[in-house]
């Protein structure tokens, strides 16, 4: 809270010194506005009852069935993947994405195991360790110590980048992706998932009742999805940016970049004001992947048009085909975003003397075009061909319209 307040007095002071110097504050104006309504609304967010039991009944009908555990790490390969692909090649991307599942999945990257290593431990503390009183008393009586506080002055860093980076660099393999976990972890990158806001809406005023404890255990298979789809994406782009001779402060960076973009941040602070409050949240909740995928691929396709330089746009290009690509691959044509839209268009505008029904019409012709079996996979993606009807649940084709189901991606039923 502190740090938030002293980034907004700091804000507001460039926007007094730019007024002064004749440059336009308007857009520092509107970022400082923006966050002083999210910090006074997370101040005054409140989850009453109703909407407690509410978030409870839409949870336990949407998110609680073992199938959306495997739906939702549908997202690695239909967001996580291209992004990695276009700024590390797809070859490296898909073979990091392979190994950073295994990693995802093995019993030395558990949470447990991300605290008691003596080295990370250690190092973590060297991160947020800040100059305090009792140093600068004490300055003149160790010669050690003088020399790695120097002239910082209260509250400044005791330890440089450099110093970070030095000491990172001497962890091992295993050190290092353990420490890399942990920072994700403190900077809300590794748990705050959808089912983490789930628990915070419906725990109520005691979290260790039997009804909580017996909705968390509903929760699991979904929990546990979210955590392995998080570390994979963490642990890949770790991978790839090592590749790349990256250090740690690079690293996380990028981490940081592909989690929030393709696995989207589910905390309260980051969603708008008018998003905070108790039923708000609990409408949000269910949508939030549909909101952020939909903004995301919007802002790519604006992009992949016009953009501020050629290689923003190329990129913008590359990453909206290979969304496109892996999605038609998964949930087949019908499952591209807009999808559903057009064909009801289609419908709309069809004679009223003869009903028409343009996604079968479609499917007939894909089965004429290529074949019973191929058709089924051009329409609904490979796993039609296993007898798998994927499309509704992972597909993009509600992505723009008005749905009379739920969520593609949180089908409880």
């Amino acid at each position: 809270g502190r740090k938030l307040e002293d980034t907004l007095k700091s804000l507001h002071t460039e926007i007094i010194e730019d007024r002064n110097a004749g440059q336009d504050p308007t857009f520092k104006g509107m970022v400082l506005n923006d966050l002083r309504a999210r910090l006074q609304a997370m101040r005054e967010a409140k989850v009453g009852p109703i909407a407690s039991f509410l978030g409870k009944v839409g949870t336990m009908w949407y998110m609680t069935s073992p199938s959306i555990a495997l739906v939702q790490m549908t997202q690695l390969p239909i967001l996580t993947l291209p992004k990695l692909a276009v700024k590390y090649g797809l070859g490296k991307a898909t073979s990091a994405m392979r190994k950073g599942l295994r990693m995802a999945f093995s019993k030395d990257y558990t949470k447990d195991k991300l605290f008691g290593n003596l080295e990370v431990d250690a190092l973590h503390d060297w991160l947020r360790m800040t100059v305090t009183a009792e140093m600068l008393e004490n300055r003149g009586k160790n010669p050690l110590a003088d020399r790695q506080l120097g002239d910082k002055q209260l509250g400044d860093f005791l330890y440089t980048k450099e110093d970070i980076e030095s000491r990172y660099k001497q962890l091992s393999p295993e050190q290092q992706r353990i420490f890399i976990l942990r920072e994700a972890l403190a900077r809300n990158l590794l748990d705050i998932s959808a089912a983490h806001e789930a628990y915070s809406l419906t725990q109520g005023k005691d979290p260790n009742s039997l009804t909580n404890k017996a909705f968390r255990l509903a929760m699991a298979p979904m929990r546990l999805s979210e955590l392995a789809s998080r570390k994979a994406a963490i642990l890949s782009t770790m991978e790839l940016s090592k590749e790349q001779g990256k250090g740690f402060f690079d690293t996380i960076k990028d981490v940081g970049e592909v989690v929030n973009d393709t696995l989207y941040s589910y905390s309260t602070a980051n969603k708008p004001a008018v998003l905070q409050g108790g039923t708000a949240r609990v409408l949000a909740m269910f949508q939030w992947y549909r909101i952020m995928t939909a903004l995301r691929i919007g802002l790519m396709f604006k992009r992949s048009i016009a953009a501020e330089t050629p290689e923003i746009r190329a990129a913008a290009q590359k990453e909206f085909i290979g969304i496109m690509g892996m999605t038609a691959l998964l949930a087949g044509t019908l499952g591209l975003p807009l999808a559903k839209t057009v064909f009801s268009a289609l419908d709309a505008i069809a004679d009223d003397d003869e009903p028409r029904d343009s996604e079968l019409e479609f499917r007939k012709w894909a089965a004429e075009r290529f074949g019973p079996e191929f058709g089924k996979i051009f329409t609904h993606g490979l796993p039609a061909a296993a007898g798998l009807n994927l499309t509704k649940r992972i597909g993009l084709d509600n992505l723009y319209g008005f749905q009379s189901e739920p969520p593609p991606r949180l089908h409880g039923k």
